[in-house]
């Protein structure tokens, strides 16, 4: 097993650069042996030269590589108040890493960054809000990527909800209706089975009490209840 893995991973899938007779190959450095075996295929077997361009590996969130079964992931379909959450969650140290290769931020000013981190003249949050901001333009545009710092600031640092967030009418339900219920109906999670592992996580609270019983019902709700689902998400009832 030890053999398959060290020898034929490698030669397999270093034979797609010559099955596709490939120019040039991309990747992050994990990935950087497996593409060399590519390129001494190719050279061998189709008489050619293959480049191979490595890019830095940026981890996620949480400080380990992106994976969508860690949930770790800052996904470039994120809304901007999303993006801009997730940018300010990531560890200390991945700053400066997430300046030089997903921003456009200069080179000169990176260099300032990393300084003031270093001599601590440069609080890591704000280093953060900059890097976030700079992310979020550059999919949403620099209103919104302004808003949502506006709204990240409201929320997590001063502990207010954010002015906008969904809303589901009360009528909508039954007296019957569980807090699971709600949250199924209101789209703010993908299944029942989230709804229910978030509240035993700990990751549900309403008007920032967390909820401990998935069955609690709908008769003990009232308008202009707010419900804070992990994070970044709120949901108002109407």
């Amino acid at each position: 097993t030890v053999w398959y893995h060290e020898t034929m991973y490698p030669l397999l899938q270093g034979y797609d650069s010559v099955v596709m007779d490939v120019d040039l190959e991309i990747g992050g450095t994990d990935q950087e042996f497996n593409m060399l075996i590519g390129r001494e295929l190719q050279r061998k077997m189709n008489n050619r030269e293959k480049f191979v361009l490595t890019t830095p590996m940026i981890m996620g969130t949480n400080g380990k590589q992106m994976s969508k079964t860690s949930g770790n992931c800052i996904w470039l379909t994120d809304s901007a108040e999303e993006m801009f959450g997730k940018t300010m969650s990531l560890p200390d140290d991945q700053i400066v890493t997430y300046m030089e290769n997903v921003t456009d931020i200069p080179l000169s000013r990176i260099e300032e960054v990393k300084g003031g981190l270093s001599n601590r003249s440069l609080h890591p949050m704000e280093a953060k809000k900059e890097l976030a901001k700079s992310i979020v333009t550059q999919f949403h545009g620099v209103d919104k990527a302004e808003k949502a710092q506006e709204d990240f600031e409201k929320t997590f640092q001063q502990r207010n909800v954010p002015d906008e967030i969904p809303a589901l009418s009360l009528n909508e339900l039954t007296r019957e209706s569980t807090i699971v219920d709600i949250l199924e109906k209101s789209g703010i999670v993908e299944s029942r089975g989230e709804a229910k592992r978030l509240i035993e996580q700990g990751g549900i609270k309403l008007n920032q009490l967390q909820v401990t019983n998935y069955k609690l019902q709908v008769e003990e709700m009232k308008p202009g209840d707010v419900i804070k689902v992990g994070k970044r998400k709120w949901l108002k009832l109407k």
